[in-house]
């Protein structure tokens, strides 16, 4: 279940686009044809604005699989509402204890999206019920919706994301 993503973090940290075969995607709803397309543009932006210079060796993937992903965000916001994503692209890397960032981005009708986005507003939260405070942000789309998250909030590079 967990892959190294090691190959996707080089070249997040070392080429000039990134490429989204190299981060977990999956079609969840067959017959679905909302598409998670802001994932490469939000790593892009990761890459040239928040990626520490940082050796490959420091690395450590934080992979966890989509339908994992969809069943974390139901538990936690205690819905089914995200199981009815159409396509689900995501990735969630680590150096240390200094710099955790993950992204999970959700193709949805606009209809389940809207459901998702009240959903979370209700909660009035902007962390996740976790052990260890994870900051997360929402971003709407039209037929999408991006979740970015992170561990390390208050890190300078990361911090930017979530203003």
């Amino acid at each position: 279940m967990y892959k190294i993503l090691v190959i996707f973090i080089i070249a997040v940290s070392l080429c000039n686009s990134a490429n989204s075969q190299d981060v977990e995607r999956k079609e969840v709803n067959a017959g679905c044809n909302c598409k998670a397309t802001l994932l490469d543009s939000i790593i892009t932006q990761v890459k040239k604005n928040s990626v520490p210079q940082i050796s490959t060796t420091q690395i450590q993937s934080n992979h966890v699989g989509v339908k994992d992903r969809i069943e974390f965000l139901n538990t936690d916001f205690a819905t089914k509402a995200f199981s009815k994503a159409c396509e689900v692209k995501c990735t969630d890397f680590r150096v240390g204890d200094e710099f955790h960032l993950g992204i999970i981005d959700i193709g949805i009708q606009t209809n389940d999206k809207n459901k998702c986005l009240n959903i979370i507003k209700k909660s009035q939260r902007r962390n996740f019920k976790t052990k260890v405070l994870t900051r997360f942000k929402v971003i709407d789309k039209k037929d999408e919706l991006v979740i970015i998250y992170s561990e390390t909030f208050r890190n300078p590079n990361i911090e930017k994301l979530f203003k």
